[in-house]
């Protein structure tokens, strides 16, 4: 059943890609006073996100943003620990590289 949500999710992600590269709609404010910087480096972020290939976006994602371990991302996307590893590494690296070029320095 993961692998059926897994598959899902993977074809929405490509599809999405294959519709728009990045969708400018306007992100919700995550409080009152929301600063303009943060504003603009939460908008970054989710561009160098949805420009990561599918593979590495789902990876980044469960990884970074749900905090789930490698192995757990590995049992739900059926593949080995390693790739998992992989896929992050590659990712964060891709999102540090897309991060500078959109002026953002770590």
């Amino acid at each position: 059943m993961r692998r059926i949500a897994t598959n899902a999710s993977l074809d929405h992600l490509e599809g999405q890609r294959r519709r728009a590269r990045v969708s400018e709609a306007p992100l919700p404010a995550t409080g009152p006073a929301i600063e303009a910087s943060d504003r603009a480096l939460q908008e970054a972020i989710v561009v160098a996100f949805r420009r990561l290939p599918p593979k590495l976006q789902v990876a980044a994602t469960l990884a970074l943003v749900e905090g789930q371990t490698h192995a757990e991302i590995a049992d739900a996307l059926d593949v080995p620990v390693g790739t998992v590893k992989s896929r992050v590494f590659r990712a964060v690296r891709a999102l540090r590289i897309e991060l500078e070029r959109l002026g953002i320095r770590p």
